[in-house]
């Protein structure tokens, strides 16, 4: 209802940037882990049904669309030191749900093995980097299936 959706947009603007942050590390994921369980929502305003049904329907502005997500999206999430060492960034993986070797093995293999990051001149440790990769890969990347 339009009064309850007012009352808590109004409260939520009330808030301070500290508030809000805090509030929000207080939500227990799905994955019961750290990272972010969310998709596009049909709300009804914005969006009033999936675009792949409005894109089929013909039912879609003829607009140019960006798509895509920013590779660094994870950097302002991660809560890795910038001296991560590897065993941090391990333990940063499984307290978000990677919990098996082969889940370990993999996220290595995808974020350690043969990649170069900007280390220099910012200081920040390969593994501080993979969590930032990771974390924007596993939180901004939100899979979508049409049927």
């Amino acid at each position: 209802d339009t009064e309850s959706m007012t009352s808590s947009l109004s409260c939520l603007q009330n808030k301070t940037t500290e508030e809000l942050f805090y509030a929000s590390s207080l939500i227990v994921p799905l994955t019961g882990g750290y990272f972010l369980d969310y998709a596009p929502t049909i709300d009804g305003v914005e969006a009033t049904t999936h675009p792949w049904i409005s894109l089929s329907q013909g039912i879609i502005a003829d607009k140019p669309l960006l798509y895509g997500f920013n590779r660094d999206e994870g950097a302002a999430f991660t809560t890795l030191l910038p001296n991560a060492t590897e065993q941090d960034l391990i333990q940063y993986w499984q307290d978000g749900g990677f919990t098996t070797q082969d889940e370990i093995d993999t996220m290595l293999s995808i974020y350690i093995d043969n990649m170069e990051y900007p280390i220099e001149p910012l200081g920040y440790s390969k593994y501080w980097w993979a969590s930032s990769r990771s974390t924007g890969d596993i939180d901004f990347s939100c899979p979508a299936k049409y049927t």
